[in-house]
């Protein structure tokens, strides 16, 4: 029975990711950021599950990459929703600073398609560093209503990053596994383990 909890976690953060945009439409910041959370949690407790239970699968695993990216695309628009839409320029520099990031993200996973024939995401120490700080803005943002635009240039500098040590990553491994730790995660690891 237990081999059914990771999936029905990343399953249920789909579901919540979706109802941000309606509570993100009609207004409701707290509750908001309540569900945004429990997606999160859900996120992060599924991977848990599956390794401590030696429960992780192919399946797991593609359901775990949809999961980030509506969570990540659906908090993205909601955001939006509560900047009221606007063209004004800070809501639209937000929006296209984040692009390039997310562009590269995709293009990330084409290229796992290419060389390992899956959809999927790796998630390297940097790419889990960069998601934690973007989960933990959303909050904030959501709460006080506004963001200052060096902070979502930060994050998308720092998303773009992550994104081109998965890059190299991706042409320098052999076989794909989606928690490889990246070149420079890799490097950091083993200096702790050495220390």
């Amino acid at each position: 029975m237990i081999k059914y909890v990771p999936n029905t976690l990343s399953i249920m953060r789909m579901v919540l990711s979706l109802s941000l945009l309606y509570l993100a439409y009609a207004g409701l910041t707290w509750i908001f950021v309540g569900v945004y959370i429990a997606a999160g949690l859900a996120d992060v407790f599924d991977g848990i599950i599956a390794r401590r239970c030696k429960v992780e699968s192919d399946l797991g695993s593609k359901l775990d990459a949809i999961g980030d990216s509506m969570l990540f695309g659906c908090a993205a628009i909601a955001v939006l929703f509560l900047a009221g839409l606007s063209f004004e320029p800070s809501a639209l520099l937000c929006f296209l600073v984040l692009v390039p990031g997310v562009i590269y993200k995709l293009l990330n996973v084409a290229v796992t398609k290419a060389r390992f024939d899956q959809w999927n995401m790796m998630h390297t120490l940097l790419n889990r560093a960069v998601f934690v700080s973007i989960f933990l803005v959303v909050p904030v943002f959501m709460i006080m209503g506004n963001i200052t635009w060096w902070v979502i240039m930060i994050m998308s500098i720092a998303m773009c990053l992550a994104c081109l040590e998965e890059t190299v990553t991706l042409f320098k491994i052999d076989e794909y596994h989606v928690g490889h730790n990246g070149i420079l995660g890799s490097k950091i690891l083993k200096k702790e383990s050495r220390a």
